[in-house]
């Protein structure tokens, strides 16, 4: 094998693995979700203009937190997900993401 195409394979195998730590805590979330149930509901059902998150892609719930957290997209939810920290949002992430 070419030490090209075998760094490759190194590479790769970081890369899935990282994403594989970084996964949320189902259980974890549920726990953390329980300030998010007043504007989406207890099971992320949504609720008037506050939109369902159950069942939402994990990955795009980790994102928008982000973008919360982080100012980029201005939101009242940017006071929540301020405190959030990188685990809280993958595991709020994770347990929407199981409600289908």
């Amino acid at each position: 094998m070419a030490p090209r195409f075998i760094a490759i394979i190194i590479i790769a195998s970081f890369g899935v693995a990282g994403v594989a730590q970084a996964a949320g805590n189902v259980a974890a979330g549920k726990t953390k979700a329980f300030e998010c149930g007043g504007c989406h509901g207890d099971v992320g059902q949504g609720m008037g203009a506050y939109p369902a998150l159950a069942g939402k892609p994990a990955a795009a719930l980790v994102k928008a937190l982000q973008d919360f957290k982080t100012g980029t997209k201005p939101s009242l939810m940017h006071g929540l997900a301020a405190s959030l920290s990188p685990q809280d949002i993958q595991d709020l992430a994770a347990y929407y993401a199981s409600l289908k």
